[in-house]
């Protein structure tokens, strides 16, 4: 059932990014409650506690690049719902390949756009600018470029390796 919920939630997260640009924060707030249904109903209310041990992890991890605006908040919302349901250790797995995942795309289509360098060299600049600066500022370039593709993708991906007992 738990692999149902996870493929159901990233499969609408993922769709709902491509079309909008963006994860509903209303979707959001029923992929919580589902998963919060779906701890309890097993687990009583330590499945609360075990949602919140989930849910938090991706929170605590991502956090540092939201504020860099690296990562957007419905992408670390949809990895926080899908850990509520998932555990610490599967949602630390989906995590990590969905970065893997996203690696892979993002290479991907800086070479075949070919931009590679312009990228390294806007990398390149962006941190230095900050060092010298302290100011945060948002890292991706607004607008529908090729490289400001949809996380929720990666993170998709990662979840069928889940349902697919990979890990």
């Amino acid at each position: 059932m738990a692999q149902l919920l996870v493929l159901v939630i990233a499969f609408l997260g993922a769709c709902m990014d491509v079309r909008n640009e963006k994860i509903a924060n209303g979707a959001i707030v029923i992929f919580i409650f589902i998963g919060l249904i779906y701890q309890t109903t097993i687990h009583g209310v330590v499945g609360i506690v075990e949602y919140l041990k989930g849910a938090g992890v991706p929170l605590l991890l991502l956090f540092v690049l939201f504020v860099f605006r690296m990562l957007g908040p419905g992408d670390i919302k949809l990895l926080s719902a899908l850990g509520g349901i998932m555990g610490i250790g599967a949602i630390l797995k989906c995590i990590a390949l969905s970065f893997i995942f996203g690696a892979i795309l993002a290479i991907a289509i800086l070479v075949l756009c070919g931009n590679l360098g312009q990228r390294i060299r806007y990398f390149i600049e962006y941190v230095t600018r900050f060092l010298q600066t302290k100011e945060i500022v948002a890292y991706y370039r607004p607008g529908m470029q090729m490289e400001n593709f949809h996380f929720s993708i990666p993170i998709f991906m990662s979840v069928i390796l889940y349902v697919g007992g990979i890990y």
